[in-house]
């Protein structure tokens, strides 16, 4: 069964930083805490994350339609090629196994995110990265 116990600190307006700290159970299967870990940090910092988004992303690529394609398109490749290398590694290598960790728990914040976000404010992983 999958146990946390989270902590949100919200202090950004005295600090600049609001924190999150989150302990799960280290005997639950690292990939599904990794996901579950990353549903929690999305749903409960999901104000946060868009407005993130919104400062400083959304309008990146205003007036800069090439450029932002291309950028894109390199994304897009680049998580292929990560995906293909974590299948092929990740079950015998700690480095490609720490990277799938990583990616589940971007998967479980972008999942979390959407959880609870106004239907208006969807984000993709792409967004979020």
């Amino acid at each position: 069964m999958f146990q946390y116990e989270v902590c949100t600190t919200k202090k950004y307006l005295t600090t600049g930083w609001d924190s999150f700290d989150l302990e799960t159970n280290p005997e639950v299967d690292d990939n599904e805490q990794a996901f579950l870990a990353g549903y929690l940090e999305g749903a409960e910092t999901h104000e946060a994350i868009y407005d993130h988004y919104f400062n400083t992303v959304r309008s990146t690529c205003d007036d800069k339609t090439e450029l932002c394609q291309r950028i894109n398109h390199y994304l897009d490749t680049n998580i292929e090629w990560i995906k293909g290398m974590v299948e092929q590694h990740a079950a015998n290598d700690p480095y490609w196994n720490q990277v799938n960790l990583f990616y589940l728990q971007m998967a479980g914040i972008v999942f979390g995110y959407n959880s609870v976000a106004p239907r208006g404010k969807i984000l993709t992983v792409r967004d979020i990265m």
